[in-house]
């Protein structure tokens, strides 16, 4: 099935194109979707899965031709973003983060892993985020436990 990507076109507070086509399944309440997932699944003759990502090759979020977009996982798409940053940038960045938690007074306490394990965790992490699960837990809410061998 294709999409109409003629649409009415506004422009989202981070530079992307949302087109209105209510008839997308990922589209909002008011309609509207973002013009890269809609012009890849025109391409691929199938609506985009959440865990899809649409990266703009050449930077320009506003440049929706297929040529410049291509599907890649969560993980890549990060990676891809921060190849830019020197370690110089990904420590200030750190630091950053650190200070705005630090400042916000954000009060941390143990808690029980969210999944059921055992395992206590720290509810907030240094930056400052939210954390319900021990890292390596699937998030997604499938049961996960330490095997008794594996537990430190």
């Amino acid at each position: 099935m294709l999409y109409d990507v003629r649409g009415k076109k506004v422009e989202q507070g981070e530079g992307y194109l949302l087109v209105y086509c209510p008839e997308y399944p990922e589209a909002k309440t008011n309609g509207y979707v973002l013009e890269h997932r809609l012009v890849m699944a025109n391409y691929l003759g199938r609506p985009m899965k959440p865990e899809e990502h649409v990266h703009h090759i050449n930077g320009d979020k506003k440049d929706n031709r297929i040529e410049n977009l291509e599907i890649v996982s969560n993980a890549e798409h990060r990676k891809e973003h921060w190849k830019k940053h020197t370690q110089e940038d990904v420590e200030r960045l750190t630091k950053i983060s650190r200070e705005r938690a630090e400042k916000v007074k954000i009060p941390r306490k143990l808690i029980p892993c969210a999944c059921g394990c055992g395992e206590m965790i720290w509810n907030y992490t240094d930056h400052g985020r939210p954390k319900k699960y021990v890292q390596g837990h699937n998030q997604r809410g499938k049961s996960w436990r330490w095997k008794k061998n594996e537990q430190k």
